[in-house]
């Protein structure tokens, strides 16, 4: 198909920022986070796409809330439950997408759901203004929740493990996205 780009097909073409500096203007997030936060997740490349079968937060797209807690079985089911939401197509699609990471910033797909994207797949986030847009919103957001009291610091660990506050996991995240040329914060030693 000579000429296809991505954004032809995409329902939200506001929903992305054409670079980096303009989502730095928009979100308020630090541009070499940014950069950093893209090296570590995917290192520029907009195809990266990480399952992440665990992921048991998932987001009901038809009422905007919360899917209800899964329960046991279905925790080990590789079936999405019977009631799961889905906006277009196929359910196991909806289901297996919320659950991986997607793109540039590797946003996961159920809280690009909760951000209110209703795209016809998740897929949209290899384009890069668009993980773009939705990695940099959702730091803006953890920024709103998180930055009075912990920081840069734990801003970064939220975006990887969902808190703020100090852990093996958060503290290894934050340390790469550091050494990848965020220079706001300060490692220790």
């Amino acid at each position: 198909m000579a000429g296809f780009l991505i954004t032809d097909y995409l329902r939200e073409p506001e929903k992305q920022f054409s670079s980096i500096e303009e989502a730095t203007r928009l979100t308020h997030v630090p541009e070499d986070l940014l950069g950093a936060v893209i090296r570590v997740e995917s290192d520029w490349n907009p195809f990266a796409f990480n399952p992440e079968p665990k992921w048991r937060w998932m987001w009901d797209v038809q009422l905007d809330k919360p899917f209800r807690k899964l329960t046991s079985d279905e925790i080990h089911d590789e079936r999405p439950p019977a009631d799961f939401p889905k906006l277009y197509g196929d359910q196991d699609q909806e289901w297996w997408l919320q659950q991986a990471s997607i793109g540039w910033m590797q946003t996961m797909g159920a809280v690009v759901r909760e951000m209110g994207c209703r795209e016809p797949s998740l897929l949209f986030l290899v384009n890069p203004a668009s993980s773009l847009y939705y990695g940099a919103s959702y730091l803006r957001k953890l920024g709103q929740r998180y930055f009075k009291e912990h920081g840069w610091e734990g801003v970064i660990r939220a975006y990887n493990t969902g808190r703020p506050d100090s852990s093996a996991a958060g503290d290894r995240y934050l340390r790469k996205v550091v050494l990848s040329g965020f220079r706001e914060v300060k490692l220790p030693g």
